[in-house]
């Protein structure tokens, strides 16, 4: 018994060490519904896409009493493109429209957002698609974090 329990605490210890692409295929975070919970101010993580109609959304409920500045930058791979959005659900279940990022001056693989406020108990959603998908380069990196 004292065997048994030891394997499921080292299979549990395991299964949260695997890293965070692995959750990032297609029926994970498919929608805004089940979107996956970022948690900022922890470092960036690197996800990817299964095929040229995944998309992947992610999620983040300011739980402060105050409006809270968010940024995200996403890494798209160097042979596809991305396209990176954002939108805000609001406690009156009003939204915004998606909005696309910005592009760094110079740079086509990397996509940002700065300053997006986000008020006490709303929620922010982040979408990545594909806007051109190479299968032997899928992979992207988001960094985020609030202010």
């Amino acid at each position: 018994m004292k065997l048994k329990k030891l394997l499921i605490a080292v299979m549990v210890v395991c299964m949260l060490l695997l890293p965070q692409s692995a959750f990032a295929a297609t029926g994970f975070g498919d929608t805004e519904d089940t979107a996956m919970q970022l948690t900022p101010r922890s470092q960036g993580f690197e996800f990817f896409l299964s095929n040229s109609s995944d998309v992947d959304w992610y999620k983040w409920t300011n739980t402060t009493t105050n409006h809270q500045a968010f940024w995200a930058r996403m890494i798209m791979p160097k042979t596809g493109y991305y396209k990176f959005q954002y939108k805000i659900k609001f406690n009156n279940d009003d939204e915004t429209q998606l909005f696309e990022s910005l592009q760094a001056p110079n740079e086509f693989e990397y996509r940002f957002f700065s300053h997006i406020i986000v008020p006490a108990g709303a929620t922010l959603y982040l979408k990545v698609s594909p806007n051109g998908f190479n299968p032997n380069d899928r992979f992207y990196s988001l960094l985020f974090d609030y202010y």
